[in-house]
C-alpha cells in the first residue's frame, strides 16, 4: 500500500502522472486519486481479470488507464510517455 511518503513525492515534485505496475484490486489507484483529481493514473497489469476490473472501478475516471500486458516491455516501447 502507498504511504504518505509517496504523498509528498508527488506533491514535491509536482508529479503530472502516476504509474503502477500491477494494479491487483486498485487500492494504490484509488488512494492516489484522492490525492490529487488531475494527476494521469497509469495502471499496467498482466491479468485480465484485475484489468476488467480496473475498468469497472474507473470507467468514468478519464484521467486514470488500465493497460492490459507486461509492464516491462510496456514501460520501455512508451519511456516517452514520462
Amino acid at each position: 500500500m502507498i504511504n504518505d511518503a509517496s504523498k509528498q513525492v508527488i506533491k514535491n515534485f509536482k508529479a503530472d502522472v502516476f504509474v503502477e505496475t500491477g494494479f491487483f484490486r486498485g487500492q494504490t489507484a484509488v488512494v492516489v486519486r484522492s490525492w490529487d483529481k488531475d494527476i494521469n493514473i497509469v495502471e499496467v497489469e498482466i491479468n485480465p481479470e484485475y484489468c476488467q476490473y480496473g475498468e469497472s472501478i474507473f470507467k468514468n475516471d478519464k484521467n486514470t488507464n488500465i493497460i492490459q500486458g507486461d509492464s516491462g516491455v510496456f514501460l520501455l516501447n512508451n519511456i516517452e510517455m514520462f
